[in-house]
């Protein structure tokens, strides 16, 4: 379990879910607008997908998997493109506000789940994506997590998903913690960081190949990888 993660994030979702997923300074305090807020999701799952179609073989079109889908941004845009789209995410007050969202969806779902297994059989998902969540769970828990992604794939199914390969300029995995307050409330922001080999160990050792990763220098201190992760037997 991840109570102490899942603590921390249920605090966010009660006091400020939007800002707590997208830190722009300027909308902290329940300043984004959910219209704008989804539609940023939506471009970007979009270009998502214009990777995803580039392989060879492209991603199938039948399940999805959204870990850490907090409020829904990114799952929602799934549900137009994948046949079932699901979101599974530590925080409860996260699902709940994802799943008031709904209206006449039929093709998306959301799980609550803090548990280091993934609450779903062998081979379930064509696709499986997370970004900017692997980066707040500790560093053994999240290689557990990729780990998890590739289980629960279908034979050629796609994991992608992004991680801070390296902090500049800091000793160890962990960049530190960022202490934001809401009135009389206090939650932790952890940072952490994958480097690329552990991770490609953790793929190797799940009977998966690394087809394709990129790295860019994110605001001079964090080294950001995005991985495109295919399941081989």
């Amino acid at each position: 379990m991840l109570a102490g993660t899942a603590g921390e994030w249920e605090t966010f979702a009660q006091e400020d879910p939007l800002w707590a997923i997208l830190t722009d300074p300027s909308k902290q305090g329940g300043r984004w607008k959910l219209e704008e807020f989804m539609a940023i999701g939506a471009r970007e799952f979009a270009s998502t997908m214009e990777v995803l179609q580039r392989l060879n073989p492209p991603v199938a079109r039948g399940a999805a998997l959204d870990f850490g889908c907090g409020v829904g941004r990114l799952t929602y845009p799934m549900g137009h493109f994948f046949a079932r789209a699901v979101g599974v995410d530590v925080a409860p007050s996260m699902i709940a506000y994802a799943d008031r969202l709904k209206g006449a969806v039929t093709n998306v779902e959301f799980k609550q789940s803090a548990a280091l297994e993934l609450p779903f059989p062998d081979r379930t998902f064509d696709l499986v994506h997370s970004i900017f969540v692997l980066q707040h769970i500790p560093f053994e828990a999240a290689l557990n997590y990729i780990r998890e992604f590739v289980r629960v794939l279908r034979v050629g199914g796609v994991a992608y998903f992004a991680v801070p390969a390296q902090f500049f300029g800091v000793v160890g995995r962990q960049k530190g913690e960022s202490r934001i307050s809401y009135g009389t409330r206090e939650a932790v922001m952890l940072m952490h960081c994958l480097p690329i080999s552990e991770v490609a160990a953790a793929v190797e050792a799940s009977g998966a190949v690394i087809e394709q990763l990129n790295s860019v220098r994110h605001d001079d201190s964090t080294l950001q990888t995005t991985y495109v992760v295919r399941r081989m037997a």
